[in-house]
C-alpha cells in the first residue's frame, strides 16, 4: 500500500528509489536528490550522472540524518519546495 504524505522538511541530501514512473527506463534507479523544482527532483546515480524525476513518479525515500522511509507518490510532494518547508 502507498502512502501518501507531504514531507515538511528537505528532500536534498535524501536518498530515492524509483518504484513506478511514465518513464519505465526509470523504474528501480536509485540515487540521491541533489536538487528540486516545483516539479522536477534532480537526482545523482551511481554512475555519478544526474537525471531529472518528475514528481508524478511513485517513489521510496529515505530521509537523510533520520530512521524514517516512506513510498509515496511524487504529487505528494509537488510544489516549491521552501512552500513544503514552510508547512
Amino acid at each position: 500500500m502507498i502512502k501518501i504524505t507531504v514531507h515538511p522538511h528537505e528532500l536534498i541530501g535524501s536518498q530515492l528509489e524509483i518504484l513506478d514512473s511514465t518513464s519505465k527506463n526509470l523504474v528501480g534507479l536509485e540515487g540521491k536528490i541533489i536538487d528540486e523544482s516545483r516539479s522536477l527532483l534532480y537526482v545523482k546515480i551511481q554512475e555519478g550522472k544526474e537525471v531529472k524525476i518528475l514528481k508524478t513518479a511513485i517513489i521510496r525515500l529515505k530521509v537523510q540524518n533520520q530512521n524514517y522511509e516512506n513510498e509515496l507518490m511524487g504529487k505528494a510532494i509537488f510544489g516549491r519546495p521552501w512552500d513544503r518547508i514552510k508547512g
